[in-house]
């Protein structure tokens, strides 16, 4: 606190406050806040509103999940493990589930901020494709399984 005298004899205070809390808490907490969203998205019977967490890609905690089709399939869950620990091994923290249905795991990992979602079909046995999935446009787009890992680190170092 400072303390004035002026020249008319009255006396002021000038109080002072220091904040000492400069830590991640509050940036992270203005982050999730801005990027928490509920959408409307349309369902064959009606509209729902979900929960949907729009971060930045360079921030989002997961940067890429990967999802066999199917948890029965063996060569798929194989394909779908050594594409998960490409990722892994390229830097990029990554998710890996086979269970539950493949709508749901997108849900999830919408409501957990991941950019992108990877699934592991069919196709990818047969054509040597996946199936690239946005969080942003829920677009889903083939791709060629031996560009995918080289596509989303470009994603990432555009993002700069």
């Amino acid at each position: 606190m400072q303390l004035v005298t002026h020249s008319d004899g009255k006396v002021s205070y000038t109080p002072h406050c220091v904040e000492a809390s400069a830590g991640l808490d509050r940036a992270v907490m203005a982050y999730l806040c801005d990027g928490y969203e509920l959408r409307d998205v349309p369902s064959s019977t009606t509209h729902q509103l979900r929960p949907f967490l729009n971060l930045d890609k360079r921030l989002a905690p997961i940067k890429v999940a990967v999802f066999p089709i199917v948890q029965n399939n063996a060569e798929l869950v194989q394909i779908g493990r050594l594409l998960a620990a490409e990722f892994r091994a390229a830097g990029l923290y990554t998710a890996y589930s086979s269970s539950g249905s493949i709508g749901r795991r997108y849900v999830d990992h919408d409501e957990m901020g991941t950019p992108y979602c990877i699934t592991i079909d069919d196709d990818t046995i047969e054509k040597g494709t996946v199936t690239l999935r946005s969080r942003n446009t829920r677009i889903q787009e083939p791709m060629l399984l031996t560009d995918v890992v080289g596509s989303i680190l470009a994603f990432y170092k555009t993002a700069a």
